[in-house]
């Protein structure tokens, strides 16, 4: 289970959690464009029509983005430390133990991080060898996400190719992030970034959550879909991201774990438009309202840890239990 989990579940006890995000969901009319274009309207153009065949590319070609979005900003940026701590390497932990196959962090994995950082290092342009690797990548991060081992063939994720077609909308999307968003002005050499965000003591709390990136202040998600309306689950998840992310703020604040990011703003960047959608937090939630959801939230999680439990560190546990039951008492 996770957050995006939560979200789609038919559970009473998760439809309960989505209806308490819904009570800060920010409506249509709370975005605005980069470009001025109407927020999800047919202003937008197409500039990388969807052609893929079957969803399984669909979904790959999703996640690979995100890791050439990220690269392409480490590089800009000059931070190495896109390519650390990667979701792929869990998804290659889970096949290695499976196939027991436990050289391929050697064989594989370091060889691939070495390209990937010889990029951030250079000014080369997104090229069809980046992109395989990109995809390498994504077939591992799907393996991790999935509830299943689905695929066991080493070869699979290793060594065979994706299609050409597969590689060039990604490098068609590719060139459309460089003009949108690299050149956009929303970026610069200096910016603060970090690089799949997650939200402390919130993650486990709903199973796992981590958003695509935080810059300057803004908190992202990247998107391919043919879609330019809005998506329910799409806006509960990302105000999702900012709500657990300050219930967190609050439960480590209190028990002397590390702060966490700030969020001032929260955005959608579609990337067969070239559009980015922003809302600004302050303008749509009140103090009051996020006081209050907070505590509907600590209430939910005091009965519904999520995989709270699994935490290393049992202490970390009890306490953040113990913050939990205060913050739920201020509604009393």
């Amino acid at each position: 289970m996770s957050l995006i989990s939560k979200l789609t579940s038919k559970k009473l006890k998760d439809k309960e959690f989505k209806n308490i995000l819904a009570s800060i969901e920010p409506l249509k009319e709370d975005y605005y464009t980069l470009s001025g274009n109407l927020p999800f309207s047919k202003e937008y153009s197409t500039y990388v029509p969807y052609a893929l065949e079957n969803q399984y590319d669909s979904s790959l070609v999703g996640v690979a983005f995100d890791y050439l979005a990220r690269f392409r900003i480490g590089q800009f940026t000059n931070k190495e430390e896109a390519r650390d701590h990667l979701i792929a390497y869990k998804g290659l932990r889970k096949l290695s133990n499976k196939t027991k196959n436990y050289s391929l962090t050697d064989t594989f994995y370091i060889p691939l991080i070495n390209d990937i950082l010889d990029f951030i290092r250079s000014e080369s342009k997104i090229s069809p060898d980046i992109c395989q690797i990109a995809l390498k990548l994504a077939k591992l991060e799907q393996l991790y996400r999935s509830r299943t081992i689905g695929e066991t063939n080493v070869d699979f994720y290793t060594c065979i190719d994706s299609s050409d077609e597969i590689v060039n909308d990604l490098i068609s999307l590719l060139e459309v992030f460089e003009n949108k968003f690299i050149n956009s002005g929303i970026l610069t050499k200096n910016s603060e970034v970090v690089f799949n965000p997650s939200f402390g003591i919130s993650s486990p709390l709903v199973g796992g959550a981590d958003a695509d990136i935080w810059i300057d202040g803004t908190l992202y998600d990247f998107k391919t879909t043919k879609k330019n309306s809005l998506d329910k689950n799409d806006n509960l998840q990302l105000i999702g991201y900012f709500i657990l992310n300050e219930l967190a703020q609050e439960v480590h604040a209190a028990i002397g774990a590390p702060p966490l990011l700030d969020i001032d703003r929260l955005g959608f960047y579609k990337a067969r438009y070239g559009e980015i959608e922003f809302y600004d937090i302050e303008k749509l939630i009140t103090k009051e309202m996020r006081d209050q959801t907070l505590v509907e939230l600590a209430k939910y999680f005091s009965k519904n840890p999520g995989k709270l439990n699994l935490v290393h560190d049992p202490f970390f546990v009890e306490d953040a239990k113990e913050v939990l039951k205060s913050i739920s008492a201020r509604g009393i």
